[in-house]
């Protein structure tokens, strides 16, 4: 149940206080040269209702929700009134039985005999509050005489403590019936100097001010507080647009406003307290123009514009105007252009459309920041429109491929972007990143030696990952592909041990320019390998650098992996490890039989005849004494035969790629031999 809510005076109600109450509870109604209970009575329709007298306001928490029991029903319900922090019942808000029968001297003094109290505050004794531009609008509050005061905070000054409206002089205390035929005074701040000039006035009714008095803002006639309650401040508006500018030239009435860009971020808002006192002539001319503030380095940040210096479009949008005054006072920094991490040219284009800078950053996923580069160090002022306006490049080792600052204001192209090289650039030398290492995966296969030598490669690359059992050459490098986080990608083999002069970062770094980079992610490079057995120096077992992009689409059935995924194929001169595949019989024996299959059977395009013979004499004939060495002869010899007798034979050949298949033909061989 609702119970009805009256809001009540002996006199007329201010318009402006109904208003401010209506918006707060929407179901009361104004009722107004009450003069006893039964004006109420007839206006009710419920059971009990709300009385509010006009001279009190209803404090935040407090919602009119109070429901009564049933056995409370003949009681007035008296809820306390607050007077400068202090509580009582008396002018309280009180809920009031319909059947109840209350005497006028009750309801005259606003203090029921038969009642219940209720100890929640309700509401408090507190002054209208008045924003007066001129001397007839405070004449009209004179005359209307609602209140027997009021008070008055002039239109360019901003309240430092409102607690002061707080005070009340206690209409049941006769002490203070002199207070209340006096004007109270209370002081003003001007860039930190203190005096009754234009600071709040808590009027009385009883004692009228003449208009110079007003004009001037103040008093012959006062009682003065020594408390600084306001401050002159002039109006801010965060301003996004010349139109919105030009509209704030219309509507504000005070002659100077602050415009807060929404770039930037205040490190120091005491800035706001900086006023030219309207009583000294000296700063005359300050008013008529515009004044700048630091921005982290530059003056494109906070203004203190003039109605008197209108600024056109070009002055406005370059935060440059022709007369104005640089103060040389840090009071706030840009706000840092966005950061983004995109590889794609789709992810570009849903950037551009959705940052919220001017200009933002972007970091590709194949570069690796400098740890000491501050991304907030570097900004464009907003005067600089050609520096706006291109794209910003950064060195990224020894190319400029790597961090970008983009403009909103001038999309790039799709070739522009895969190709990392914009047409309208500025490019500065200082290297911001570097590329990205590549990946390293391990690839084992139930090799004897596989743990060990993995941990051998994690100890000094610990970036190092690895697939382990999955059956075949092409599948197991397709699964190493997959996990692989760069464009090109390092494989090391299970009997792979890298030598202690070669670094992954150090040996090869692959930097290259626009014009370099498809030629590049479409080279397979392949190191050199000692082997342990014969001693043959060359590609056999080597570290390989994969492009991933040809491995994930490569064709499976081929015998030879390595050099069939790209016309590309670059034999690098260094040694990369020793390659010790020689741990036990069988995978001793396949090794040997399957690259001797590949030289033989002369599937390795672009081998040189003499070369692959005498590496043949070579894997057939050396190693004996080593350990498993005749396993090795003995892989050898078979394979160079099986690769002999089916030179043409592709299906046959790309066996070799079968583990299951290559244990077959070992067992055979085995039978046979042993």
């Amino acid at each position: 149940m609702i119970y009805d809510i009256f809001y009540v005076s002996k006199k007329t109600i201010s318009d402006i206080e109904w208003k401010k109450f209506c918006e707060r509870f929407p179901s009361a109604q104004k009722i107004e040269n009450v003069n006893s209970i039964d004006d109420l009575k007839k206006k009710s329709f419920t059971k009990f209702f709300w009385l509010v007298w006009d001279d009190v306001v209803i404090v935040d928490d407090f919602a009119f929700d109070y429901r009564v029991d049933k056995w409370d029903e003949d009681y007035a319900h008296v809820f306390k009134n607050s007077c400068n922090g202090t509580e009582s019942y008396i002018s309280g808000v009180a809920l009031i039985p319909k059947k109840a029968n209350i005497l006028k001297k009750e309801f005259d003094f606003k203090f029921y005999v038969n009642k219940k109290e209720i100890d929640v505050v309700a509401s408090k004794y507190q002054y209208p509050i008045r924003y007066i531009s001129t001397y007839d609008e405070y004449l009209n509050l004179i005359n209307e005489k609602s209140k027997s005061m009021f008070w008055c905070v002039w239109p360019d000054i901003e309240l430092v403590d409102d607690s002061i409206f707080d005070f009340y002089f206690d209409p049941n205390d006769g002490k203070y019936n002199y207070d209340r035929s006096e004007n109270h005074v209370y002081k003003n701040s001007c860039n930190g100097v203190e005096s009754y000039l234009s600071g709040v006035i808590l009027f009385s009714t009883e004692k009228t001010i003449s208009k110079r008095e007003f004009n001037r803002r103040f008093l012959v006639d006062k009682k003065e507080h020594d408390l600084v309650v306001s401050k002159y401040r002039y109006p801010r508006y965060v301003i996004h647009s010349y139109q919105e500018y030009q509209d704030i030239l219309k509507n504000e009435t005070q002659q100077m406003f602050w415009c807060v860009w929404p770039d930037i971020e205040l490190v120091d808002d005491s800035i706001f307290d900086f006023y030219f006192d309207p009583n000294d002539g000296k700063y005359n001319y300050d008013r008529s123009i515009t004044h700048m503030f630091k921005n982290g380095d530059f003056y494109d940040g906070l203004m203190l514009m003039s109605r008197s210096k209108t600024l056109t479009a070009k002055e406005f949008n370059y935060r440059f105007p022709v007369e104005k005054k640089e103060w040389n006072i840090q009071v706030s920094i840009p706000v840092p252009f966005e950061i983004f991490q995109i590889n794609t040219f789709e992810d570009y284009i849903t950037t551009l459309q959705n940052t919220k800078t001017e200009m933002f950053w972007v970091i590709r996923n194949d570069v690796v920041l400098d740890k000491d580069f501050d991304f907030n160090s570097y900004y464009v002022p907003v005067y600089d429109h050609f520096h706006r306006n291109i794209t910003h490049v950064f060195k990224n080792g020894d190319w400029y491929d790597g961090v970008v600052l983009y403009s909103k204001n001038s999309p790039i192209t799709k070739k522009e972007f895969d190709h990392r090289f914009p047409i309208e650039k500025k490019q500065h030398n200082i290297v911001v990143s570097n590329p990205k290492p590549f990946d390293i995966v391990f690839i084992s296969y139930n090799e004897t030696n596989a743990d060990k030598n993995f941990k051998r490669l994690t100890d000094r690359f610990p970036r190092a990952k690895r697939i382990d059992g999955v059956k075949g050459i092409h599948n197991a490098h397709i699964e190493a592909a997959k996990i692989a986080t760069t464009d090109m990608f390092w494989v090391v083999d299970a009997d792979a041990i890298i030598i202690k002069d070669f670094n992954f970062e150090i040996d090869y770094i692959p930097y290259y320019n626009r014009n370099e980079k498809d030629i590049f992610l479409d080279t397979v490079h392949v190191w050199k390998s000692l082997n342990l057995v014969n001693g043959l120096l060359y590609g056999y077992g080597g570290v390989k650098l994969l492009p991933k992009k040809l491995i994930l689409n490569m064709d499976t059935n081929t015998t030879d992996m390595t050099t069939s995924l790209s016309k590309n194929f670059k034999v690098m001169p260094s040694v990369s490890n020793v390659t010790e595949f020689n741990t036990d019989a069988f995978s001793t024996w396949r090794s040997a039989f399957r690259e001797c299959v590949k030289l033989s059977s002369k599937v390795i395009d672009q081998q040189y005849d003499l070369e692959t013979e005498e590496r043949l004499i070579a894997w057939c004939s050396r190693g004996e004494d080593k350990p498993f060495g005749t396993y090795s002869i003995a892989g050898a010899k078979a394979g160079k035969k099986y690769g002999e007798d089916n030179i043409n034979n592709k299906e046959k050949l790309s066996l070799i790629n079968n583990f299951n298949w290559l244990e077959e033909e070992f067992l055979k061989w085995k039978t046979i031999n042993e």
